[in-house]
């Protein structure tokens, strides 16, 4: 199998090929189908690039562990495999969310609970799957927290 090395080099914490049950697909040039389970369509290669993208355009602070967003790509870069066998076993634990108290403007304080910067990045790997999968079953008068609306 043919490998896009230049992307390698700048993403090599995230191999082009990614395997499952159903075979061995090369991200560079086939795109994930509904045929793969779920849990494999969020690990995709493809799909983890754009979650990365994403936390790192939005940054934010440290969660409990103190990584920042720019951090991240070194540690992906040390743990990702084991971080995507855990996810597909189902052994994956999230850290505990931090967090900061903000006072409101009228009096008394509104929690703010952080996330960790991997486990910001897996949860935009999970919402990249299943918002387009569940979004057209909401109804068309719902607008809480979808985009565009």
């Amino acid at each position: 199998m043919q490998r896009d090395t230049t992307r390698e080099s700048s993403q090599g914490w995230l191999a082009l090929d990614c395997e499952s049950d159903l075979g061995v697909y090369n991200l560079a040039t086939e795109t994930p189908t509904q045929s793969m389970e779920m849990m494999e369509r969020i690990v995709a290669p493809s799909n983890v690039r754009e979650a990365y993208r994403r936390v790192i355009r939005n940054g934010g602070c440290p969660g409990v562990d103190g990584m920042s967003v720019e951090r991240l790509v070194e540690y992906l870069h040390a743990h990702w495999q084991q971080i995507r066998t855990d996810l597909l076993d189902g052994t994956y634990k999230p850290s505990p969310v931090k967090r900061h108290e903000l006072p409101k403007p009228g009096g008394g304080t509104r929690v703010l609970g952080i996330p960790t910067v991997l486990d910001r990045l897996i949860q935009q790997a999970v919402l990249q799957v299943l918002q387009p999968e569940w979004d057209p079953t909401f109804s068309e008068f719902s607008y809480g927290f979808r985009p565009g609306r």
